[in-house]
């Protein structure tokens, strides 16, 4: 082959293989926590702190540390208003004067940079240590604020921030890692304040890119030696979950995107990252789950002890195409592949009225009404000495605290009732109503007849529960989706990542999007 031949099937063979889009990673924001406290961070390398409304920042030294707490109604002296600089500047001329009085804070008050000192529990407090300022600062005066920030370092000063608005106020940003209570995290991150029915709170948020985020989700919802064509499956899942919350985020105006907890995905950051993990996340980066073009809901779990749910069993809603329960064999090396769990009826029946608001008082019986394709419960109607309601499996997870709705249950008592006759000590059955006589201990029938002086009556004896239920079931979580159990046990059969997505997740496809 001549040298212009072999350029030109270099060439043509380029524009075969299919190309990545060169788009970025979106940006992620992550709710870490709300009204965290006590807040600390730090960073190894030089860092910044930004007032998000008066675009202003300083610059923070390597190994500063920032020890934040937030602090409702309260009053501050506001000394000055102005630039950063000049009010920095003020701070450092006037440092003896502070410290014969009390350490300035620099930062933003109503979105404008501002030097105060504070904070003060009344208006009485405040105004008497006003003519001490008014010397170095002729327009001193005193503010109210319903919600402020104190930030504590080890400077002449300390940072500042009190307002009313709604959304992003702080934000922390470094090219290293941010330590936030000694746990190190990439990207930058905020402090946004969240407005509801006029109560506030501070949210702390890790903003960063998608593909950094799965860093730290995948080996915390995922074992990270675990088959590598497993740990991909999970990585492209979380990625596609991910995705969706931010999509719905973004037309929902929501401060973020996607909890750090089990109410989303575990996200525990840089230092929950391992080797296996981060390269499962690269094999796969930009990779998602779609059905007919459009991002799927990649639900998972842990186990779902040999057979995964339809969707519109366990949650309510229509039926998803790609949601349909499936054997999945294998799962056997889960602890919770089976479990038992005891608990009383008494909590059990008050959980209940809790979460229904009506009065069931003692619990009589359990009855299934209807089951999901794996077995799961998917209506279970609770009959109780002054009332009668129905729930769902995953109520009934909530209410008796079950790995999951895959059980059943037998009455169970935690001691052995003897009764002492003439003839001898005898045990009573569970269950089972007994009669004393002379003649030793004897069981009743079904049905009795007491004659009293006015008539003879009949009574048809009633089976009771015990004070306490076992329940005995399989799996752990809902049983949508991929069992990550069972992605582990088909990863070691040799399936491949995307013949674990596709059987767990029906009719869907694989698109790489960047």
């Amino acid at each position: 082959m001549n040298k212009k031949a072999l350029i030109l099937a270099i060439l043509l063979l380029t524009l075969c293989i299919p190309q990545a889009s060169g788009e970025e990673a979106p940006e992620v924001r992550v709710l870490l926590s709300v009204n965290p406290s006590p807040l600390e961070m730090s960073c190894e390398s030089s860092w910044k702190i930004s007032w998000n409304s008066s675009s202003s920042f300083l610059d923070l030294a390597p190994q500063e540390k920032i020890s934040a707490k937030v602090i409702k109604d309260s009053f501050w002296v506001i000394l000055e208003q102005g630039s950063i600089q000049d009010c920095l500047q003020k701070v450092l001329d006037l440092t003896a004067f502070f410290q014969g009085i009390r350490k300035p804070l620099l930062g933003e008050a109503g979105g404008v940079v501002s030097l105060v000192t504070g904070p003060y529990g009344s208006e009485e407090e405040t105004r008497t240590t006003l003519p001490a300022f008014l010397s170095a600062f002729p327009q001193v005066r005193i503010e109210r604020f319903s919600t402020s920030l104190k930030m504590e370092t080890s400077r002449e000063y300390d940072f500042f921030w009190a307002g009313e608005n709604d959304g992003k106020i702080i934000q922390f940003e470094s090219s290293d890692f941010i330590s936030v209570n000694q746990r190190k995290y990439r990207g930058l991150v905020a402090l946004n304040i969240r407005v509801r029915e006029n109560e506030k709170d501070l949210l702390l948020l890790n903003v960063l890119d998608l593909e950094s985020y799965l860093y730290g989700v995948v080996p915390a919802e995922m074992p990270f030696e675990w088959p590598r064509e497993a740990l991909k499956a999970q990585a492209i899942a979380c990625r596609t979950y991910a995705l969706k919350k931010v999509t719905e985020s973004s037309t929902s105006n929501q401060p973020y995107d996607i909890d750090a907890t089990i109410y989303d995905q575990v996200y525990r950051g840089f230092d929950a990252e391992k080797e296996s993990t981060n390269s499962a996340v690269d094999a796969t980066r930009g990779e998602f789950l779609v059905f007919q073009g459009s991002l799927i809901t990649a639900a998972f779990h842990s186990c779902s002890g040999g057979y995964t749910e339809n969707n519109e069993n366990v949650w309510k809603g229509s039926a998803v195409p790609y949601l349909r329960g499936v054997p999945s064999p294998g799962e056997e090396g889960s602890k919770y592949f089976t479990w038992t769990r005891t608990v009383t009826l008494a909590e059990m029946a008050k959980k209940v009225e809790e979460m229904k608001g009506l009065a069931i008082g003692q619990i009589s019986s359990l009855e299934v009404i209807e089951k999901g394709v794996s077995g799961r419960i998917k209506t279970l109607q609770i009959l109780g000495s002054t009332g009668t309601c129905t729930i769902s499996g995953e109520e009934l997870r909530k209410v008796a605290n079950l790995p999951s709705s895959l059980t059943g249950w037998e009455s169970a008592s935690r001691g052995t009732i003897f009764a002492l006759a003439r003839s001898g000590l005898y045990e009573i059955p569970s269950g089972q109503t007994m009669a004393l006589c002379a003649s030793g201990l004897s069981p009743l029938p079904q049905t009795i007849h007491v004659l009293s002086s006015k008539e003879l009556k009949t009574t048809e004896l009633q089976e009771q529960f015990s004070e306490f239920l076992t329940f005995s079931g399989k799996g752990w979580g809902h049983g949508v989706g991929m069992p990550q159990w069972g992605a582990k046990a088909r990863a070691e059969e040799g399936n491949a990542y995307r013949e674990i997505l596709t059987y767990y997740y029906q009719g869907v496809q694989l698109e790489k999007r960047y």
